[in-house]
C-alpha cells in the first residue's frame, strides 16, 4: 500500500511513528518497502507541501521551526526494528534506473516483473511557491482576520469596486 502518509514523514506530524506502530500489529510478518528520499530534497517538497496546505511560513520561517524534525531514513531503522524484512531504495534512484528498483523489489517480494509499468508522475509539486504563499496569507493570514470577516470578501473585491 504506497502511501506517503504512513511514514508521517512530513515534519509538521505529531507522533510520526504511530502509524508504523499499527501497521506493525496489523501485518506482524510483512514485507516492508521503503523509499527513502535525499534530505534536502524531501525538506523543500515538505516545505512545498505546507504552502500547498495553506500555509504562510517563510523558508526560514519553516526551517527554523522545523530544523529538528526527523528525517526519513529515520524510518528505516525504526522499519528493521520492528520488521526482519524490509527492503529499501532511493527514491532519486527510483526515479534514475526504474527497471533496476523494480526488479530488486520483485525480487524482494518473490513475484515475477510485470511486463508492462505505468510510470507516471502522481504527486507534482507546485510551481511559484512566493505567489502561492502571497496568497495564503491574503486568505488565512492575520491582515485577513483583522480587517475582513471572510475569505469571499477578497474574491468580491472586485466586483464591488467596478459597482462604484
Amino acid at each position: 500500500m504506497p502511501n506517503e502518509e504512513w511514514s508521517r514523514s512530513m515534519p509538521d506530524r505529531e507522533n510520526q511513528l504511530y502509524p508504523l506502530c499499527e501497521l506493525k500489529k496489523q501485518y506482524p510478518q510483512a514485507k516492508i518497502i521503503i523509499g527513502i528520499r535525499n534530505e534536502d530534497t524531501w525538506f523543500k517538497s515538505c516545505y512545498s507541501q505546507l504552502i500547498r496546505a495553506g500555509s504562510y511560513l517563510s523558508w526560514e520561517q519553516y526551517q527554523q521551526k522545523y530544523k529538528d524534525c526527523r528525517t526519513p531514513i529515520v524510518f528505516y531503522y525504526y522499519c528493521r526494528m520492528m520488521w526482519k524484512d524490509v527492503y529499501v531504495y532511493k527514491f532519486e534512484e527510483l526515479k534514475s534506473n526504474p527497471d533496476k528498483i523494480i526488479k530488486e523489489m520483485c525480487e524482494f517480494i518473490g513475484c515475477e516483473v510485470p511486463d508492462q509499468i505505468e510510470n507516471k508522475k502522481v504527486n507534482v509539486s507546485i510551481k511559484h511557491l512566493k505567489l502561492w504563499r502571497a496568497i495564503n496569507i491574503l486568505m488565512r493570514g492575520e491582515w485577513l482576520r483583522k480587517h475582513i470577516e471572510s475569505p469571499w470578501w477578497i474574491l468580491t473585491w472586485l466586483h464591488r469596486r467596478l459597482k462604484k
